[in-house]
């Protein structure tokens, strides 16, 4: 993990400067924005990407299709497409803000997540993917119902804490958003 920023915020979403991204993810955690992006191809298929084993939290486990923080005084959008691009070698030009929460997870490395996770939708022809290796291990195109299913209960292991609920608000209505978001 590089020490890049990332945008802090209270408990209460308000922005209150930048901290760096590994000091966040570690103990004690730091309340800072994030972002789930969840892709769909033309037919309505979800892809799920298994995290990297290089990746310093929640390595190795099945989640959306992209995550990430959008750098302090980087619009939301430009961020999410950035990084989509980064990781999944494809160029999204839009997508829908459909919401966000807040959650707290630890892995079993102690490094984790305090994050208000903006919720985005996108769709892209599934030819177009090209993972980066060094960020996705295995991608799997699904049923959004058969991913939803999973949904009982805790967390089911294998899976990242966000998953879930992630999913329900990218599945659902648009929502509003606890925090001030640039477009």
């Amino acid at each position: 993990m590089t020490d890049d920023r990332v945008v802090r915020l209270d408990t209460d979403g308000r922005v209150t400067g930048t901290v760096g991204k590994e000091e966040a993810h570690r103990t004690p955690l730091i309340p800072h924005l994030a972002f789930s992006v969840f892709v769909f191809d033309l037919r309505g298929q979800l892809l799920l990407q298994r995290r990297s084993a290089e990746k310093t939290t929640f390595a190795g486990l099945w989640s959306n299709s992209c995550c990430s923080h959008p750098r302090p005084d980087e619009p939301l959008l430009a961020s999410a497409r950035r990084r989509v691009r980064e990781e999944l070698g494809v160029t999204v030009d839009a997508f829908e803000l459909k919401g966000g929460f807040w959650y707290r997870a630890l892995d079993e490395t102690g490094n984790g997540e305090h994050e208000y996770d903006l919720v985005l939708t996108c769709r892209i022809d599934p030819h177009d993917l090209d993972p980066d290796p060094h960020e996705v291990d295995e991608v799997v195109w699904v049923e959004p119902t058969a991913a939803r299913s999973y949904s009982e209960g805790a967390p089911a292991p294998g899976l990242t804490p966000w998953l879930m609920p992630a999913l329900e608000i990218a599945c659902g209505p648009v929502q509003d958003v606890a925090v001030d978001v640039l477009l």
